[in-house]
């Protein structure tokens, strides 16, 4: 009798894991360190230019608790906040990307979170170039 084998693999976050292993930004590696969602923190950096500010734990917990806002601030920011980051997606596709989530920033609000991630995780310029 063949003998079979189930496997499951959890793949959670696993191209930003990726990214920050080969960039080697200390912060960004600290966050898996750390076990921190790194698409919720994330979230807190869009939600920061939007003028909304939360910690990760208060921002965790809403997500926790399935507040639609977290829900949807998070699925942007997996989108945009980590992805678009990944490969420097431009301003104008940034801005599209979070639309699609009816997530509205301008120009201005965009070069400044584009500004905060590469102040908070100067390594992913390694990765970008």
């Amino acid at each position: 009798m063949p003998r079979k084998l189930l496997l499951e693999l959890d793949l959670s976050q696993a191209e930003a894991r990726a990214v920050a292993y080969y960039c080697g930004d200390p912060g960004m590696k600290a966050l898996f360190q750390e076990n921190i969602d790194i698409h919720l923190d994330r979230g807190t950096m869009v939600l920061d230019v939007l003028g909304e500010h939360y910690t990760y734990q208060e921002f965790h917990t809403m997500y926790q608790e399935g507040h639609p806002r977290a829900k949807q601030v998070r699925q942007a920011a997996k989108a945009v906040g980590v992805h678009a980051t990944n490969y420097d997606i431009g301003p104008r596709t940034t801005i599209l990307s979070l639309r699609h989530h009816e997530i509205y920033l301008n120009q201005k609000q965009e070069a400044q979170l584009r500004a905060n991630t590469h102040e908070r995780f100067p390594g992913i310029r390694l990765y970008q170039s």
